[in-house]
């Protein structure tokens, strides 16, 4: 068995050229894009690189870091630097939803290998290593940047007599990855498309087929008809957040950064990533997570269990999201009141139990946050005082 050294390594490696990076084929192709390009790179393994040094083949296996690094001289780039950065050390919310696919995500399959191996002077099984659940995912996730698919070719690769015309630079089996990843169980198969989409989510800002928000659904057909600040109605603070998606009737719950990024992807993919809107609904996503000590004091002032503070948490989405005045509180617990929105309704119903003080309470609350988050003004000031026909608790 050889070893290489790593400071003799690089010299060795300085003359030769990559042509393969886990069975696929390097395109220096200038209508590949650069986050294409990215496929080329590999999170936590290890990887089987075959060189061409003056017409002989070398097939080395070494640490993803390393190939990634030896990669990176191929184009030299700040945005497929981040892109590599990401791969590399993905976000634990990935990580989470990788080890709820497989069991061997984490696995690291050669631990005590420290030095490059030239797998030609080895008794490794590489054969068998590229065919673990976690290699299938890794090169599976390699095959889609490479070739920009949408993750709902999951669904076609599994297809009887399936037949692709694209160019996918490989001679692997597909079929088999994605039988080694799931065993071909259908809840297995959501999950990894579920698991793609996330992680392309993160990596590129590639945004999910999101339908609903917590009770707010995206608006895909008016997004010319509303207003900028209309859209922080999908931002929300710090709770427990449920996301629906379009496609699989995907029901998802998540914590409400996860959620807000989501959100972003999807603001981001709408209006570009420069763009002034993008930057204006970023702001306010800042004051949305992060509300002052003042806000603090009004919610605590409301005094609320958890039913009623999520709740609230939707009655802020949907005064946002619909411009609806905060008079409502008080329209809303007058004797006799016409009530066009029954959510709306129960909400505050559930918040304040009808008693004076909490409707003033909530009234107050609702003024300050729209205020500090996307600077709404309250214009209904005179409703503070006039309470004599408010529905009190008897």
């Amino acid at each position: 068995m050889l070893f290489i050294k790593p400071n003799i390594y690089l010299i060795f490696r300085s003359t030769m050229i990559i042509k393969e990076v886990n069975g696929f084929e390097i395109v220096n192709d200038e209508k590949l894009h650069l986050h294409q390009f990215s496929g080329y790179f590999t999170r936590d393994s290890d990887v089987l690189i075959k060189y061409l040094d003056n017409q002989n083949h070398i097939t080395v296996l070494m640490s993803n870091k390393d190939a990634n690094r030896n990669l990176s001289t191929y184009k030299e780039s700040t945005l497929l630097d981040n892109y590599r950065k990401k791969i590399e050390e993905p976000i634990n919310h990935i990580k989470q939803i990788g080890k709820e696919l497989i069991e061997d995500y984490n696995y690291k399959y050669f631990p005590f290998r420290r030095e490059s191996i030239i797998i030609e002077n080895t008794n490794i099984n590489y054969d068998f290593y590229f065919n673990t659940p976690k290699m299938s995912l890794i090169r599976l996730e390699q095959l889609f940047i490479l070739n920009d698919l949408p993750t709902w070719y999951i669904f076609e690769f599994i297809k009887p007599y399936f037949k692709t015309n694209l160019n996918l630079n490989c001679d692997i089996n597909i079929l088999n990855m994605i039988k080694s990843i799931t065993k071909l169980d259908v809840i297995k198969i959501r999950k990894l498309k579920e698991y793609l989409d996330e992680y392309f989510q993160y990596l590129f800002d590639r945004p999910k087929n999101i339908y609903k928000i917590n009770k707010l659904i995206l608006p895909i057909d008016c997004i010319n008809k509303i207003k900028i600040e209309q859209f922080a109605g999908y931002l929300v603070r710090s709770s427990n957040v449920i996301i629906e998606y379009i496609d699989n009737n995907n029901v998802v719950s998540m914590n409400n950064k996860e959620a807000n990024e989501s959100f972003m992807s999807w603001v981001k993919a709408t209006f570009g990533n420069d763009s002034l809107a993008t930057k204006k609904i970023s702001d306010y996503r800042i004051k949305i997570e992060n509300p002052n000590d003042s806000i603090s004091q009004f919610e605590k002032k409301l005094k609320l269990n958890f039913e009623q503070r999520q709740c609230l948490i939707d009655l802020e989405q949907i005064v946002i999201r619909h411009l609806i005045p905060t008079s409502i509180i008080f329209e809303y617990t007058k004797k006799n009141a016409i009530i066009v929105n029954n959510s709306i309704y129960d909400w505050i119903k559930k918040i304040t139990n009808f008693k004076k003080i909490k409707i003033i309470n909530l009234k107050n609350y609702l003024d300050s946050y729209l205020e500090y988050t996307i600077q709404r003004n309250s214009s209904d000031n005179n409703f503070y005082s006039d309470t004599s026909n408010t529905v009190l608790a008897l």
